[in-house]
């Protein structure tokens, strides 16, 4: 049995799904984030907002295909754990890095850019997870 569902192609779907839902999540706020940025640093702030964009996008992909390489084995807990350090790490060494570079995309407001889209992206995993295990839970015959 699969971990997103009751079939391969079921996994398959939910993990494209995801990427599409993440993907689209980014984008509407972008859109948002970028004529701020503008307004408040004209082209180095939509730099740092895209680059922002980009890299909290990141770090749910590496952790979602860390998860599904580490579904198959009977390592669940490591994979969990890959998981919360990629979703997590990524965007917080990115932003320590950038801090101690100090530059123009930090006085542009990159690491504001990367906690608006990080909320963003918390708020679209959470809401996948707890849909994952309603979907369980009802597979199961549970509540």
């Amino acid at each position: 049995m699969s971990l997103c569902g009751t079939s391969e192609n079921s996994c398959r779907g939910s993990a494209i799904a995801h990427i599409y839902t993440l993907t689209g999540a980014i984008a509407i706020s972008f859109v948002i984030v970028a004529p701020l940025s503008y307004r408040a640093h004209e082209v180095t702030g939509l730099w740092a907002s895209a680059i922002a964009a980009a890299v909290c996008l990141s770090a749910p992909l590496a952790a979602s295909l860390a998860t599904r390489a580490f579904a198959s084995h009977d390592n669940a807990l490591t994979g969990l754990l890959v998981s919360m350090f990629l979703r997590m790490g990524i965007p917080l060494a990115f932003c320590l890095v950038m801090q101690i570079q100090k530059g123009p995309l930090v006085e542009a407001g990159i690491i504001y850019s990367v906690l608006a889209f990080y909320l963003v992206v918390l708020a679209v995993e959470t809401w996948f997870a707890t849909r994952d295990v309603e979907h369980r839970q009802t597979a199961s015959g549970g509540v």
